[in-house]
């Protein structure tokens, strides 16, 4: 039966050990940073950053910015000497660089600047720790009252700064009337203006916004990238920063969970559900689901799930040279005939739409798990 562990704080641990909550390495891969640097100029086009959960979009998003407005004579290294301008940029204080964050609505009649004290909550995590994630109870959105005013700041004269950036964060949060208030400013971005777009999910971006703007694909980050990012920005010992760069998947904010000890109960939590889910009865099957969802937070439960999903992964595989769990090969070799391989797609999307419902929706969590097992147990017999 999986036991329920007492909770720790990552971020509070980590908060203690970090200096400067922006790690100071480039995590651009050579197609990125080659577009990025032929970008930079009077005119900026408009940009959308795609790329999966935790693959350095944010990051370089800020970064670009910084980029752009530096006032050094040669623009500053990330790793090397920043002017005041960068400085200000890496502790999101720089003038003209504008970070745009998903916020709950404020209700009916709502006015630009009504969103500023949560947005100031989400700046001061990102201080402490970059790859840190605020998480709101109430469901989030970017709304029409920001939107109009960025659109105030942009037709601005820069105002401390040689631009003005706009770094609009999960923009597949934006509401739609939002997008269309965004359009003019997108097809015709006033003098000295950028506008940055960033999300894993461009399908639930406008097709007006996606079409006039220059597209930069992300893709999953290299684990020496990973590695070198836990042992510098992190201080993680060289061997403990290797295991967790091959089990983060590319994901920095991943692996940054990996950090704190209680994800690898979640693993073994995942595995043990693994192995007794297709036989077990239904009556564990809620125990069990009820014992994972007990006194957790939605970003716990939401790691269980990653967990969760990457073990049935390994199982679809099923070549332990393509495990991201090599260290658990023999307990994943002895599922790898038990399940019904054409259905491990399945099982697979079903739990990473459990996760993102568990990360964006106020929904019942005990009931989510309850049904996502009983779901995974019928596609494996």
């Amino acid at each position: 039966m999986a036991k329920k562990k007492p909770q720790t704080s990552s971020s509070k641990k980590l908060e203690r050990e970090l200096e400067d909550g922006f790690p100071r390495f480039d995590l651009r891969d050579d197609g990125v940073r080659a577009f990025l640097d032929a970008c930079q100029g009077d005119v900026i086009p408009p940009l959308l950053f795609i790329g999966p959960e935790g693959s350095g979009k944010e990051h370089t998003a800020v970064d670009f910015a910084r980029r752009i407005c530096c006032t050094a004579e040669t623009t500053c290294s990330l790793d090397g000497d920043l002017c005041d301008s960068c400085q200000q940029a890496i502790a999101f204080e720089n003038p003209g660089i504008y970070l745009v964050y998903p916020t709950p609505t404020q209700g009916s009649g709502e006015k630009p600047g009504d969103d500023e004290p949560d947005v100031s909550k989400i700046l001061e995590v990102k201080r402490t720790d970059l790859f840190e994630t605020h998480r709101f109870t109430k469901k989030v959105s970017i709304r029409i009252a920001r939107a109009r005013a960025i659109i105030q700041r942009a037709n601005t004269k820069p105002f401390g700064s040689t631009h003005n950036v706009f770094v609009i964060a999960q923009a597949d949060l934006m509401r739609e009337e939002a997008q269309n208030a965004l359009l003019k400013l997108v097809e015709e971005p006033p003098p000295h203006c950028a506008v940055i777009f960033v999300t894993e999910n461009p399908d639930s971006v406008l097709h007006t916004i996606r079409s006039r703007c220059q597209r930069v694909r992300f893709s999953p980050l290299k684990p020496q990238v990973v590695e070198t990012v836990l042992k510098s920005h992190y201080g993680v010992p060289a061997a403990t920063a290797r295991k967790i760069a091959e089990l983060s998947q590319g994901n920095i904010q991943r692996a940054r969970e990996l950090i704190d000890e209680e994800d690898d109960e979640a693993r073994e939590q995942a595995f043990e559900i693994l192995s007794k889910l297709r036989e077990a009865p239904v009556s564990w099957i809620i125990q069990n689901a009820l014992l994972l969802t007990r006194g957790r937070s939605r970003d716990n439960v939401a790691r269980f799930l990653h967990e969760f999903a990457s073990v049935y992964r390994d199982v679809m595989a099923g070549d332990k040279t393509l495990f991201i769990n090599r260290d658990k090969a023999q307990a994943l070799a002895a599922q790898t005939t038990q399940w019904e391989r054409k259905n491990l797609p399945m099982v697979i999307e079903r739990i990473f739409g459990t996760r993102d419902e568990v990360l964006r929706r106020n929904l019942n969590m005990d009931a989510a798990l309850v049904n996502l097992f009983l779901d995974i147990k019928r596609l494996g017999c």
